[in-house]
């Protein structure tokens, strides 16, 4: 049988964590080794990367189990015109911007994943309306 992959960093992490919720007074760095079977200084970078983000606070004892701090995503006014767009359309929606380094692309909608800003325009970007657009206005060489 397949052996299915994983990420045994992940997984390391997730075990500190269930460690930390079972020891709410605190735990030192050497315990956490000891668990995980690791290094100390393995267990010191997975504590401070936890610690990074929320998920642990250091005390005088060690470390405990923290609150994560939450995600935001940071967007722009573009990139929220384009989402309301798409709640309100339920149709594919593409943002186009004229940068220096060329035309970067977002789009939000059914086909696919949605492109991060920084994408460059697909070769075939002359096959969509958006590309053109992008031919009527010049801003694209012609096929």
């Amino acid at each position: 049988m397949a052996r299915k992959r994983s990420l045994s960093t992940v997984q390391a992490a997730l075990r500190i964590l269930a460690y930390l919720a079972e020891h709410p007074e605190g735990v030192e760095v050497k315990e956490v080794a000891r668990l995980l079977g690791k290094s100390l200084s393995t267990a010191y970078a997975l504590l401070n990367s936890l610690a990074e983000e929320g998920f642990a606070v250091k005390t005088e004892r060690g470390y405990r189990l923290g609150q994560a701090k939450p995600l935001r995503l940071e967007t722009t006014p573009l990139e929220e015109a384009l989402e309301e767009l798409y709640l309100r359309t339920r149709e594919r929606c593409y943002l186009a911007l004229l940068t220096p380094e060329g035309i970067r692309l977002k789009t939000r909608g059914r086909q696919g994943q949605p492109h991060p800003l920084g994408d460059t325009l697909p070769e075939e970007v002359h096959a969509l309306a958006l590309g053109k657009v992008l031919l009527a206005y010049g801003a694209l060489p012609l096929p």
